[in-house]
């Protein structure tokens, strides 16, 4: 009887003192779009909202590399940022003409659109270390990508 109250009373001591602070995870992730070409995921643009707030990662197929699949992503943290980027890459790859702009995402990284008159843009990244770059998409990968189709 004295070991059970013995053994009763480290369990209620270790429970009492708990550093764990478990919590819902209540983020819904949704796919937006997937750019698949000849089999080959090149970009894809994911959505997590958490209540009235969603954040959008963009990962892609780094094309630095021949013969090596790396993958890179970067984040916009909000809707109006997320519209912004489709509509500035929409208006640009209508004026068809060789354009670089560069983007300072949230964590400091330097997002580069490409723009080429051929009416195609590439996704550069800086992350404050190394240069990875995208597969040149048209204006039916972007739409693709960012769910408009």
């Amino acid at each position: 009887m004295k070991s059970i109250l013995i053994v009763l009373g480290l369990v209620i001591s270790f429970s009492s003192y708990s550093q764990l602070d478990i919590k819902e995870d209540k983020t819904v992730e949704t796919e937006l779009g997937d750019v698949n070409i000849m089999g080959t995921s090149w970009i894809s643009c994911k959505e997590f909202k958490e209540d009235s707030t969603a954040k959008y990662m963009f990962m892609y197929k780094n094309t630095k590399y021949s013969t090596i699949n790396d993958y890179k992503a970067f984040w916009i943290y909000n809707v109006a940022d997320f519209n912004q980027l489709y509509q500035v890459i929409t208006d640009q790859l209508l004026k068809r003409e060789d354009k670089e702009l560069e983007i300072t995402l949230m964590n400091e990284d330097k997002l580069t659109l490409k723009f080429t008159r051929k009416g195609v843009i590439q996704f550069m990244v800086w992350d404050g270390v190394a240069l990875s770059y995208t597969y040149p998409f048209k204006q039916k990968h972007i739409d693709k990508l960012f769910g408009k189709v």
